[in-house]
């Protein structure tokens, strides 16, 4: 139920902007605060994100990922309920376990063919997910990926493969 840290001194290990705590040099984001709201863009000098970090934002509505990210971790969107949009960059090679279950707004994600790798109960819960487009490169799609997705009517990769919703057990 953390809602509010504050940083204080210059040239300390830690860094808030805009209610985001990063390390100093702003390459690791570690916290976001569940009162930010709206779109949010992750700075390009971030390169890790820790897991969890916006876990439960209700209010934010759109996420842009930038091109220095890898990684979507286990359950870093998790329970964001507002959260329609995702842009995930071809720099990202692994959506973890959780990472967006329970995003009940989210209504479209366009996997890049950078990405592997789709965790367990990555979407689990994204009722209003309608549109999922699957990379080729899949070759990991753990069990549950997609459980209880319950508008996701078919999901299709780059080959133009359809993958009706029965193929996603609930």
């Amino acid at each position: 139920n953390l809602s509010e840290i504050t940083v204080t001194g210059e040239g300390e290990n830690l860094k808030m902007v805009d209610d985001v705590l990063f390390d100093k040099e702003m390459t690791r984001l570690i916290w976001c605060s569940p009162e930010k709201s709206g779109d949010y863009e992750i700075p390009n000098t971030v390169k890790i994100i820790d897991k969890e970090a916006f876990r439960e934002h209700r209010e934010l509505t759109s996420i842009t990922i930038s091109h220095s990210i890898t990684s979507i971790s286990e359950n870093l969107f998790r329970n964001c309920t507002g959260l329609t949009s995702v842009v995930i960059p071809d720099s990202v090679t692994e959506i973890g376990d959780n990472a967006f279950s329970d995003c009940i707004e989210l209504k479209s994600v366009t996997i890049p063919s950078s990405v592997p790798f789709i965790g367990w109960n990555a979407f689990l819960g994204c009722i209003a997910l309608t549109s999922n487009v699957i990379p080729k490169s899949a070759t990991v799609i753990v069990d549950g990926a997609y459980d209880d997705c319950s508008s996701l009517k078919n999901a299709s990769n780059s080959k133009g493969l359809v993958y009706p919703y029965d193929a996603f057990p609930s």
